[in-house]
């Protein structure tokens, strides 16, 4: 035992394997496991069997020795001796193919993770509105300046696949939004009939009206800055710290 060379037996013992089978792995623990309860499973069931049950039941069967159940081979002749089915172990392979079977354990436990977290997704209750009720809808930052407000109140005016179209007093939110950052408010601060009905803004004009705020707006002159050249002027807003540090600047 001084020459025994694990690895080395290992692989004599594999390549054996692999010439009486071509082709084939062998089992692993946990698909023995599998098959000696589908093999119980299958012997309990009085009603209608399925083809997976025939096949099962045909070509192996279950020994019971001392408590401990082995998934063997059925025999074609009495004359065979009984073939347990070869399973990795201590005594036939070394901690390698031990190794490969926890990698399989590994993969089944994460795909049993992965089916629970997909229930648990198809359990979260997607908010469903009304037509004409009072909402909160969230402003993205790249849609607000540092002092805008983060939400703004609407209502919905129309429902269509799950999707609506709400409005503020200023007027219509272009585009359809989903339910998922919707909340309800508490009360009905604004009606359909207070909202205008004509006018169609996007989310960042709608917080900017809203506010009064500069929003990202910002000009760079160098002057007095009272010339529609210069875009806080032309669109009637007062230049701040962001727009430049020029000290003629009278858009203040």
């Amino acid at each position: 035992m001084e020459n025994f060379n694990p690895k080395s037996e290992f692989y004599i013992r594999m390549n054996k394997y692999y010439l009486d089978k071509p082709g084939k792995k062998p089992y692993t623990n946990m698909k023995i496991e599998t098959i000696i309860a589908e093999i119980t499973d299958a012997k309990l069931n009085k009603g209608a069997k399925k083809i997976r049950d025939y096949y099962i039941l045909q070509k192996y069967d279950v020994l019971t020795v001392a408590e401990k159940k082995y998934l063997i081979h059925k025999k074609t002749d009495d004359k065979d001796d009984i073939k347990i089915c070869k399973i990795e172990s201590t005594e036939d392979f070394c901690d390698l193919c031990k190794t490969n079977q926890k990698i399989e354990e590994e993969r089944e436990a994460a795909h049993i993770g992965q089916n629970k977290a997909a229930k648990r997704m198809l359990q979260v209750i997607i908010p469903t509105f009304n037509i004409n009720d009072c909402i909160t809808i969230p402003v993205p930052k790249v849609d607000r300046g540092p002092l805008d407000p983060t939400r703004i109140i609407a209502v919905i005016v129309e429902k269509r696949n799950e999707l609506y179209r709400v409005k503020t007093e200023h007027g219509l939110i272009k585009g359809w939004l989903s339910s998922g950052n919707m909340q309800r408010t508490t009360s009905y601060f604004i009606s359909a009939n207070q909202v205008d009905k004509q006018n169609e803004l996007t989310l960042r004009e709608t917080v900017k009206i809203i506010s009064g705020g500069q929003g990202f707006l910002s000009c760079t002159c160098k002057s007095a800055c009272q010339t529609k050249r210069f875009a806080c002027f032309k669109s009637s807003i007062k230049c701040n710290s962001r727009c430049h540090n020029s000290l003629n600047c009278l858009n203040k």
